[in-house]
């Protein structure tokens, strides 16, 4: 799913965001008309990630971090 038609180094492949809260983020989006593209899901326990596209097709990944376990 990530294959695009330009050569290495030419073209918008993604763009990525670093959010509070990535399943809330990709909710949020989809109400907004985004389109559902990859699930969210861990990577490990460093990440939580999904993926959506806009109305013109373009990839968005939101990605967040746990909350620190020594965050006040």
């Amino acid at each position: 799913p990530y294959a695009t038609p330009s050569p290495p180094g030419e073209g918008l492949d993604h763009l990525g965001l670093e959010v509070a809260d990535a399943d809330e983020t990709v909710a949020r989006l989809l109400t907004l008309g985004a389109t559902p593209a990859i699930p969210a899901w861990s990577e490990g326990t460093r990440y939580r990630i999904g993926f959506v596209q806009d109305p013109d097709g373009n990839w968005i990944e939101v990605q967040s971090r746990p909350a620190s376990p020594n965050a006040a």
